[in-house]
């Protein structure tokens, strides 16, 4: 009798332990569910965020650069996505000016009144300041295969990205304004989390055509210790001077 009533309780653990095993076999599996759907969500995000950073047309930005030392220089950025990939920019004091495409793909620059062009990278500082030609596209948005959310709240979802190889950088974390699909703040790291070599913030966002810009713009750099702000009134243009997002005629073409 001791016997068949152990065999009995045996038979009922058995049967306890397989009925948990397929509930936690099913809670996986609607878990994997959730988390592909979540990386759906944030995929359609980054989507939507890189379109919103692209230009639909020409525009014009002039712009006023402080520096740390709160000295202040002019220039003038133009950008026509119409062109294959051209940025144009001058600063006033040095008669400095690049062409530069809107990608990790190096450009040119004159760095000051009546020199040749020499090659220029998208990485590099334009003319003693902080600011480099890849401000002016979305470096972040190459694979979005890898990101994943690093903070979410009611107003911002903060992301973190992976550079593609062969860039500066090894990994972005960007904290997004949510109703607008626009970039705060901008993290660049080189080698791990640890590695903080560059911040960017963005505020005052205006509408510029159908895209939202930021009239403000400060960016630390921590490899050089320094600040640059940037103050940018917009507009949009209908036409681009003749000559300016050409490699042969950029730095010698006047226009106001």
């Amino acid at each position: 009798m001791y016997i068949r009533r152990l065999d009995d309780k045996v038979k009922i653990i058995r049967f306890a332990a397989s009925a948990m095993s397929l509930t936690l076999l099913a809670a996986a599996t609607v878990g994997a569910g959730r988390a592909q759907a979540a990386s759906g969500d944030l995929a359609a995000f980054l989507a939507r965020a890189k379109r919103m950073s692209t230009l639909t047309k020409p525009v014009r930005a002039d712009v006023t650069v402080t520096r740390a030392d709160r000295s202040t220089d002019q220039a003038i950025l133009i950008v026509d996505p119409r062109t294959p990939g051209s940025q144009y920019m001058s600063v006033a004091a040095s008669g400095w000016r690049s062409l530069m495409p809107l990608a990790w793909k190096p450009g040119h620059v004159v760095r000051k009144t009546s020199a040749e062009p020499k090659s220029f990278g998208p990485d590099e500082p334009i003319a003693g300041t902080d600011l480099r030609p890849m401000d002016f596209f979305a470096p972040w948005a190459q694979d979005f295969d890898t990101a994943f959310i690093s903070d979410e709240s009611r107003l911002e979802k903060t992301v973190t990205l992976y550079a593609a190889p062969g860039t500066p950088y090894s990994l972005y974390v960007v904290t997004f304004d949510k109703a607008m699909i626009v970039p705060r703040v901008i993290k660049y790291y080189r080698g791990d989390f640890t590695n903080l070599v560059r911040l960017r913030e963005d505020s005052d966002y205006t509408m510029v055509g159908s895209r939202p810009l930021p009239q403000a713009i400060t960016i630390h750099d921590y490899t050089e210790n320094s600040q640059t702000g940037l103050r940018l009134k917009w507009s949009v243009l209908e036409h681009v001077p003749n000559g300016l997002l050409n490699i042969d005629t950029f730095y010698k073409t006047a226009f106001k």
